[in-house]
Order: structure tokens, then sequence, then C-alpha cells
């Protein structure tokens, strides 16, 4: 095999890996800034009061840091597109309970399942590319890339 040619396929195989991560990461951190801005709403919709609010987003951000570096390990050990793939699954069921969340804790728990999420995302996103794009050199224009779209 020629070391100039990449031995994860072609180039437009790469780029979905790259889109597929960046998108991953977009979803992990959606809940923080939609939240954020949402949080009047919640409180008018669901009577919470401040203390409560305060803990819809802790409800999303410590699951979240408590879980990450498992993760990380768990893509390692089980393959990171499985545990791509639950991450987005966790998301999406988070965001799911929440939508439909009628009362505050209820939107705790659709918040902390999104944070599992999250937490499964961001560092199989990283790994994916990784592992599909050997060269370092262009890695590393990729791993930029995938860095842009934490803004």
């Amino acid at each position: 095999m020629d070391v100039t040619t990449p031995a994860s396929g072609p180039a437009d195989r790469r780029a979905a890996t790259l889109v597929m991560a960046c998108l991953g990461v977009f979803v992990a951190y959606l809940p923080v800034t939609t939240v954020a801005v949402s949080l009047p709403a919640v409180q008018s919709a669901l009577g919470a009061t401040t203390a409560q609010l305060s803990w819809v987003q802790d409800a999303f951000v410590l699951p979240m840091a408590a879980f990450i570096l498992t993760a990380g390990v768990v893509g390692d050990v089980h393959g990171r597109k499985k545990v791509f793939q639950a991450g987005l699954l966790f998301s999406a069921a988070g965001a799911a309970v929440a939508l439909v969340a009628q009362s505050v804790q209820v939107l705790w728990v659709g918040q902390a399942l999104a944070g599992l999420g999250a937490a499964t995302l961001l560092p199989t996103t990283l790994a994916l590319i990784s592992h599909a794009v050997p060269d370092h050199r262009e890695r590393g224009k990729f791993i930029g890339l995938w860095a842009t779209s934490l803004m």
C-alpha cells in the first residue's frame, strides 16, 4: 500500500466523517444554548422557582462532566461508531423528554439524558476523525474544522 494513499478510503468518506463529527458536537452543545435563552419561558410555563431553574442547566452539565472520560474509554473498547450512535440516541431521548415535560423534575430528567448523550458524543467525534484521517498533517486540518464547530 502506498504511504500517500489514505487507508480509510476516498476523500468523500473522510468528509462525511467530518460532517458527522461536527454534527455530533453541535448536537452535544445545543441544549446548553437553547436552555440558556429559554429559561424565562420555562419559568412561566412550569412555574419553576429560581433554584429549580438553576438545576435545569446543571442537570445537563453534571452528567456530561461526570461521564465524558468514561465515554471515551467505552468508545475505545466497544467501538467509536456504536458509542457515537448511542450518544445521538441519548441526546434525542433527552430532547424528547424535555420537550414534553409537564414539570421541572421531568425537564431535569430530559436534561440529564441529553447530558449523557453529550458526554458520549464529544470524545467519540474526535476519535472518529483521528481514525478516518491517518495522515497527521491532514488530520490537523480536519481537527481544526471540527474545533470551529464548537463555537
